[in-house]
């Protein structure tokens, strides 16, 4: 087998859905003495950042903290006239800034959401949130743009420069199907599965399910299945 050794000539590169998957994982398979080198696990956004990074050196661009989005929503409401004059600020803020950066993950052009909220007419009441919503995304994308090494700054620049990745060379990519992925989060993956060698572990999906799961998005994005017991992780198999 390819993976009887200890020892793997190549990169393995393993995307897991947490951190505490990122350290289980290797204990486990340490556990059954197969204890491998060249066995990477990252969540996708730390893979992107850990390729974006020195591409983005020299920039001057300002660290990113999570809590950063809050305060930057809480600001937008203080000069935005609306209806949550009377509501408590900080949960109002913190949803906001959820709402927010939902929308800056999944790609979305500020001048675009701006368009089609101008474009509903149907309701003035739902017209008139979303046009506000719209104006806030657009000052909230303003803010960071350029400015922020946020998400989604380290997804794009990631895409862009997986090619000078120097340490990726020859790896292949193993994928846990339990990742949810944003729309750059997808982007970022399918430009990595173009570039490196890269399959999903085989899980059963629900029919009902089927057609919106990460493993149809992944066949169409060339990500096919792959056994468990077909890979590096192969002694943590179940018996057949």
């Amino acid at each position: 087998s390819a993976y009887d050794s200890p020892v793997l000539h190549k990169p393995v590169i393993l995307l897991v859905p947490s951190q505490a998957a990122a350290v289980e994982l290797p204990r486990r398979l340490a556990s059954t003495g197969r204890a491998v080198t060249g066995l990477f696990p990252f969540k996708l956004l730390d893979l992107a950042r850990a390729i974006a990074e020195p591409a983005l050196l020299g920039r001057g661009l300002k660290a990113w903290d999570f809590g950063h989005d809050a305060l930057l929503a809480a600001r937008f409401l203080d000069s935005i006239e609306g209806p949550w004059a009377d509501l408590p600020r900080g949960p109002v803020a913190s949803a906001l800034a959820r709402t927010l950066s939902a929308l800056r993950r999944a790609g979305l052009d500020p001048a675009r959401r701006e368009r089609w909220a101008a474009a509903l007419s149907h309701n003035p009441d739902d017209v008139s949130r979303l046009r506000t919503v719209a104006r806030l995304y657009s000052r909230f994308h303003e803010a960071l743009e350029g400015h922020f090494v946020d998400p989604p700054t380290l997804l794009r620049a990631a895409t862009a420069h997986l090619a000078e990745a120097r340490w990726l060379q020859g790896a292949e990519v193993l994928v846990d199907p339990g990742l949810e992925l944003d729309p750059l989060e997808k982007e970022f993956l399918a430009a990595l599965a173009k570039a490196h060698p890269t399959r999903a572990f085989r899980s059963e999906t629900p029919q009902g399910l089927a057609t919106s799961s990460f493993p149809r998005w992944a066949e169409a994005h060339g990500i096919g299945p792959v056994e468990l017991a077909e890979t590096v992780l192969a002694p943590l198999a179940p018996p057949p």
